[in-house]
């Protein structure tokens, strides 16, 4: 069928996009870019060096910026990303993605059909972007994995010259995600069923794709180490650092007890009810809030159930107040299970934060958290992953260790903060230059 090219270009989404420019860059994302600052932190640089940036974003995150009356709204162009949560979506998608792993890894037909499933209105996208000039740019950058073979289709593409880089802040090869207690047992059969067909499409998708992007960066050591052990492909660790921040001065929650800050997402893989039963086990006098993110509110009251005079869960403050709020607690807990590599390797932006408002961190044994630690002396980490050496940090840590640690967070927070790193960030970003010659869509399929 002839396409009208008026007719596309006068109905297109494209026609709010930044105009032909050397420096154009993406940014494809599943999540709100406001409300992850390693996002926020990409896009500040990537617009500082003189970049327009366009954004591919969710249907439902768009509407999420226009009620909060963003000017990114206005830039962004809805992508229908493969997610969807009732059983016959799923089933139909489960379908496909089996089809898929049958076919040859470097089939056509097997590429095409991972396309649809993470981007089901991927070939009017192209066609639209094509035909308005909104397919050429400098500079993709990809947050999720479900989208990079999206925007290697748009690399391969582009008229000119294009850097592929992708974030993986988290990487989920193994992920043992844990599910709601308050489930059937069939419910929980099928679950675990979509969730092992879910992490085989996560795999490949790591496997066969992040090879041809650019640059791929992470957040910890531990983390690059576990993608070059399964994909093979080498990455840059640059941390999540928050900004630099002045040294707040408030007034301590309490002089009675040790008092200690968790904030964060309410994640059934972090299980948080572990913190809550350790400071109830602890004998020392000791004092937990939990400001919480609703990330599960199912989850969020059941551990409402189990807090005591010693644990309370408040509601989460603004980023913006977050550093000052947390200096008035005596020590910041960023405390994970090891359920699964993303959790062991964990280097989190509170961890950082915590330096920020100089108060010091108890850690899980993650090596990276560790080595931080230990080279600065701003806090403690448990000595293995069970729950009784967690109590027993609780109860080791006294007011004259919390003094001296911070006294060394002042020091470590001019180290560790978004202004002193930001050009690794740059680097990782733009690399010396931007690459020559564009990808080849030949070697992709």
């Amino acid at each position: 069928m002839k396409v009208n090219v008026r007719e596309v270009c006068k109905s297109s989404q494209f026609s709010n996009i930044t105009p032909p420019n050397p420096l154009r860059a993406l940014l494809l994302t599943l999540s709100n870019p406001l409300k992850k600052q390693r996002i926020v932190r990409s896009v500040k640089v990537v617009e500082d060096l003189g970049f327009s940036i366009d954004y591919f974003l969710t249907t439902k995150t768009i509407e999420e910026l226009k009620a909060d009356s963003s000017s990114i709204a206005e830039r962004a162009i809805p992508i229908d990303a493969g997610y969807t949560r009732t059983i016959k979506a799923r089933i139909s998608r489960n379908f496909l993605s089996t089809i898929s792993l049958l076919l040859n890894r470097r089939s056509k037909v097997r590429h095409r059909i991972v396309l649809s499933l993470q981007v089901p209105e991927y070939n009017r996208i192209l066609t639209e972007s094509k035909l308005t000039g909104g397919i050429d740019y400098s500079l993709i950058l990809v947050e999720e994995i479900q989208l990079l073979p999206f925007a290697l289709e748009l690399k391969s593409r582009s008229s000119i010259s294009t850097r592929l880089v992708v974030e993986l802040r988290d990487y989920y090869w193994h992920d043992r995600t844990a599910f709601s207690i308050r489930e059937s047992l069939s419910k929980k059969m099928v679950w675990l069923f979509f969730r092992a067909k879910a992490q085989s499409n996560r795999r490949h998708l790591y496997r066969r794709y992040l090879p041809f992007a650019d640059q791929v960066f992470t957040v910890s050591n531990s983390l690059s180490r576990e993608i070059k052990e399964t994909t093979g492909v080498a990455s840059r660790v640059v941390y999540s650092l928050p900004q630099f921040a002045e040294a707040p001065v408030v007034s301590r929650s309490s002089k009675d007890s040790l008092q200690f800050i968790y904030h964060g997402l309410a994640l059934r893989k972090r299980k948080h009810e572990n913190l809550i039963k350790a400071f109830q086990a602890a004998s020392a006098e000791i004092h937990l809030v939990l400001y919480l993110v609703a990330g599960d509110e199912l989850y969020i009251e059941e551990l409402r159930a189990l807090t005591c005079g010693r644990v309370e869960i408040r509601e989460p403050v603004p980023y913006a107040k977050l550093v000052e709020e947390a200096a008035r607690y005596d020590v910041g807990l960023a405390y994970f299970p090891d359920d699964d590599s993303t959790m062991r390797g964990a280097l989190p932006n509170k961890f950082f934060e915590y330096f920020q408002s100089r108060i010091p961190v108890l850690a899980s044994p993650s090596e990276d958290m560790v080595k931080i630690l230990n080279e600065w002396g701003t806090g403690w980490a448990t000595k293995d992953w069970s729950f009784g050496s967690l109590v027993e940090c609780l109860e080791s840590i006294t007011p004259e260790m919390v003094t001296e640690a911070q006294q060394n967070c002042e020091r470590a927070a001019r180290h560790f903060c978004f202004e002193t790193n930001r050009s690794q960030l740059e680097q990782v970003l733009l690399g010396s230059e931007l690459p020559q010659g564009k990808g080849s869509r030949e070697k992709l399929v």
